[in-house]
């Protein structure tokens, strides 16, 4: 139905009213798609920052982690630059067997994944690296992501 529009065709087609802001338009849009599938709607102004990640949805957030030796060696170099001894987080050099990929989620989404990249992937980096973080809330997931300030 919208293959091949642009945003601004897209947004005629659904009915866009110029009067309404992105997040009234969303609402809209999902709504509508919600009734026709779930029935479940999104109210406005609802927050679940306090919820567990895929609580509602089927969503997982995925991270990445430093374990081990390099962990204990990123908090001593920023624990130096905050002290404000410049040389302290340019002297972090992590060894690269310590990286992990984390996945914040409901379990049984994590477990779906993990299943499918063992049988699609198994020697990815990625499958050997995943991490699963189950029971999380949205705030814990957003506040430890690299993507999020």
């Amino acid at each position: 139905k919208f293959v091949g529009l642009t945003w601004i065709e897209g947004a005629d087609k659904i009915g866009s009213n110029p009067s309404k802001t992105c997040e009234e338009e969303f609402l809209d849009l999902y709504n509508r798609h919600q009734r026709a599938t779930t029935g479940q709607l999104l109210r406005r102004g609802l927050n679940r920052i306090d919820e567990k990640v895929g609580e509602h949805r089927p969503v997982l957030i995925h991270t990445s982690m430093i374990v081990g030796d390099s962990a204990k060696n990123w908090m001593e170099s920023v624990e130096l630059w905050q002290r404000d001894i410049q040389q302290g987080a340019a002297n972090f050099a992590p060894n690269f067997d310590d990286f992990r990929l984390g996945y914040f989620g409901e379990t049984a989404h994590i477990k779906k994944v993990t299943r499918n990249l063992l049988f699609k992937y198994p020697l990815s980096f990625t499958t050997q690296r995943l991490v699963p973080l189950p029971g999380y809330t949205w705030k814990t997931a957003l506040s430890v992501s690299p993507a999020e300030p």
